[in-house]
């Protein structure tokens, strides 16, 4: 990939990093239909801590400024256990309402999802994988590690892009 397109690149993930941020920090997925949702039978463990996993079953997209093309992705929800999940949440609160808080508790919530972690970039690359292989096997689609959000429900959001489609925005915005 030469230079123009490495800067085109980065002004996608910078847009639509944004625009999938705010999305997901105000989307609760807790009342979403169970059919919409594939749970994966097999949690998966980041430093040492068991989270339940849900898929998206389908590709979504949105809309990029200065084309009519869409970033096309699917996510998968990390669901932490409900006691770290109670800590963190107890903490964020008393953060909010200008009380000391644990510092430690609020960071080591978010730790294990640091994109450039060994574990998560393994996590990531199994389930672009299990896409690829599995729920849109037969599609010419191809998945790629795009962004971690938070949602409403403070869950995590591990967003993958759909390479094909970051492809033509980046022909079409030559």
């Amino acid at each position: 990939m030469d230079d123009r397109s490495k800067q085109r690149l980065d002004a996608l993930r910078d847009e639509s990093g944004a625009y999938l941020g705010k999305l997901f920090a105000t989307t609760s997925f807790g009342n979403w239909p169970n059919g919409q949702f594939a749970p994966i039978r097999q949690p998966v463990t980041l430093d040492g801590v068991l989270y339940n996993l849900r898929l998206f079953r389908d590709l979504t997209g949105h809309p990029i400024k200065g084309t009519e093309l869409p970033l096309k992705y699917t996510f998968c929800l990390a669901i932490p256990p409900d006691g770290i999940k109670e800590r963190f949440l107890a903490e964020r609160k008393k953060m909010a309402d200008g009380n000391p808080y644990d510092k430690n508790v609020v960071g080591e919530y978010y730790r294990p999802f640091v994109p450039f972690r060994p574990e998560m970039q393994e996590l990531m690359t199994d389930l672009a994988t299990l896409l690829e292989r599995s729920a849109f096997v037969g599609k010419p689609y191809r998945f790629t590690c795009y962004q971690v959000c938070v949602t409403a429900d403070s869950d995590f959001a591990l967003i993958l892009g759909e390479v094909g489609s970051m492809m033509q925005i980046i022909e079409a915005t030559k």
